[in-house]
């Protein structure tokens, strides 16, 4: 074998490595015809959804498969569009017009007024300072519970009976029962008796009022006579109680970026639109507009 043919066999695989190896890390993702949607091209689509939206997509794959589906119909719909030749109306073009030209302001917004807009780690610090009882966070119980149902509108007879079963788990509880076990033996709660009772953290104005001052006044470790609620009777028991404090300024940091940076950025694209629409002369004729004008 020549050397030049050994070199070109030695380049070939390189590339048909790199062109899988990118095929790889940018799949297709769907097709209709020659018209392809990859990963890439999702990604650069939900950059500009709201990061909650983004969240959902990015852990739902149903949600994901919805989504490419969607972007090409929107490409199958718009060719047929085409076919008829509405991209060429008077009334259409206008419409695509106004489409584009939000579009491009948005990215000149985004890309050029806004993009050198930065908060210093100093000025975090400040308002941080200037605003720390703004950061406190709550005091809050971690409980378990067991409900023992007797809602609004149950007989009293149904309520009588409720209580008893109550004041039974109870006694079992002062006798050295463990609390897991009679939650599974007797809670009614559905979301919560699969965890043992488990309720997790809350902080006061969460729960309905008789729950939340039994919860509140007990400390870590102690369980509760029996509540009664609307939603039936309750044993109680604290797992965990936090006093209110300051979050400290670590984990508070990346929000007040968050903050100013927003405020920054509104203040300067105000400014700036101010500036252009003055230096370009804009006129609008209120009173044509409110129908009082010729």
């Amino acid at each position: 074998m020549s050397l030049r043919k050994a070199l070109w066999i030695v380049v070939a695989m390189g590339l048909f490595a790199y062109v899988a190896s990118a095929a790889e890390s940018d799949p297709v993702l769907g097709k209709v015809g020659d018209y392809t949607i990859k990963k890439s091209d999702v990604a650069r689509l939900i950059q500009n959804y709201p990061p909650d939206r983004q969240k959902l997509l990015q852990d739902n794959p149903d949600q994901m498969i919805g989504l490419v589906q969607r972007m090409l119909e929107v490409k199958i719909l718009s060719d047929l569009a085409k076919k008829e030749n509405l991209d060429k109306k008077p009334d259409v073009k206008e419409q695509l017009d106004y489409v584009i030209n939000n579009y491009l302001a948005q990215e000149y917004i985004f890309r050029v007024v806004v993009k050198e807009v930065r908060v210093a780690d100093e000025e975090l610090k400040k308002f941080y300072a200037a605003n720390e009882k703004s950061f406190m966070s709550p005091e809050q119980v971690k409980v378990r519970h067991i409900l023992f149902m007797a809602p609004a509108g149950a007989s009293g007879d149904e309520r009588k009976k409720a209580r008893e079963k109550a004041e039974g788990a109870l006694k079992r509880l002062k006798e050295g029962e463990d609390f897991g076990k009679l939650v599974l033996e007797y809670s009614e709660d559905a979301n919560s008796r699969p965890n043992g009772g488990d309720l997790g953290y809350f902080s006061k104005g969460q729960v309905v009022k008789p729950f939340e001052d039994a919860a509140f006044s007990l400390k870590s470790g102690q369980t509760s006579e029996i509540v009664e609620t609307q939603f039936g009777f309750h044993i109680i028991k604290v797992e965990d109680h936090k006093q209110a404090m300051n979050r400290p300024f670590e984990e508070v940091k990346e929000a007040i970026r968050s903050r100013l940076q927003d405020e920054q950025a509104k203040g300067k694209v105000e400014e700036f639109i101010k500036k252009v629409m003055k230096e370009a002369g804009t006129e609008v004729y209120k009173d044509k507009i409110m129908g009082k004008g010729k």
